[in-house]
């Protein structure tokens, strides 16, 4: 726990309660929020929320568009700054440039990295004039400030992004994986959910369709299998059983049909009891 920091549910649809609808989910968490506002006379001792937009190492989880629009609405109401993360989600991986623009809001501030270079160290924060500028002037020095390599790859980056439009590429090759995925999960027991926008995807292992249990030691095994055959994976998700799949901008579609064939077999050989349990001492470092 760490003070003056509350943490709220995210919503993850897949695993909301039976009989409720995705969007009243949502508006259920966000009563949880305004209730913890409201006690804390009314907002004033929060200065802001800070969200992911699609959430990543928690399992790759898409709100619904009533959740992120009342996140907006909320911090409207009681003054507070809405602090987006776009680190993993920025620069055309969803499909959007943005994440944020799936759901047709604003965020005050918005945190970038990861893509923004490239593979290159550096990250920004972008946002209102009126609170970037609200500091008052400071001197302040960093050892590694400024990279100038750093900021000439993620400048090269942009414009590539941009020039060759990688992010309706995402959407366009997204739309494919997540057709794939889907014939995928429709062939195999064990795979409970496909979910994502753009190049960003989970696929949520189970032990079986008709329980939903989270299934993370499969999960383990199926990367396990996948890896011996060529096909680098991870796990993420609350309970370590969500494949995330997010391959580059620029992949084609011949290579998300190799990738799918390495992923169909993996969890073939899972389910037919091929990989021991053996294996799981070898995933340790990669969870």
């Amino acid at each position: 726990a760490y003070p003056y920091v509350y943490f709220f549910k995210y919503p993850d649809t897949f695993r909301r309660p039976r009989g409720i609808e995705p969007e009243e989910y949502g508006e259920i968490l966000l009563g949880e929020i305004e209730r913890t506002l409201q006690v804390d006379a009314y907002g004033k001792g929060f200065a802001a929320i800070i969200f992911e937009p699609i959430q990543g190492d928690g399992g790759v989880l898409v709100p619904p568009k009533s959740f992120i629009v009342g996140l907006r609405k909320i911090a409207d109401e009681y003054g507070i700054v809405l602090i987006d993360d776009e680190i993993q989600t920025g620069f055309g991986r969803t499909g959007k440039m943005f994440a944020i623009e799936h759901f047709g809001i604003e965020p005050d501030i918005i945190v970038l990295g990861k893509s923004l270079g490239s593979g290159m160290p550096i990250s920004a924060v972008i946002g209102r004039r009126e609170i970037l500028d609200s500091p008052e002037p400071m001197t302040y020095m960093s050892t590694y400030s400024p990279h100038y390599l750093s900021c000439i790859a993620a400048m090269a980056g942009i414009e590539y992004i941009i020039k060759n439009r990688l992010h309706d590429r995402a959407e366009l090759m997204g739309e494919y994986l997540m057709k794939r995925l889907n014939e995928l999960k429709d062939g195999h027991e064990i795979v409970g959910d496909v979910r994502g926008k753009g190049l960003m995807i989970g696929v949520e292992i189970v032990d079986d369709k008709d329980s939903l249990k989270p299934s993370s030691k499969k999960a383990q095994k199926i990367i396990w299998r996948a890896y011996e055959n060529g096909l680098i994976m991870m796990t993420f998700g609350k309970y370590g059983n969500v494949l995330r799949i997010a391959p580059p901008l620029t992949i084609e579609r011949e290579e998300i049909d190799k990738a799918v064939e390495i992923m169909e077999k993996a969890i073939s050989d899972v389910e037919k009891g091929k990989v021991g349990d053996e294996v799981l001492s070898k995933m340790v470092a990669w969870q």
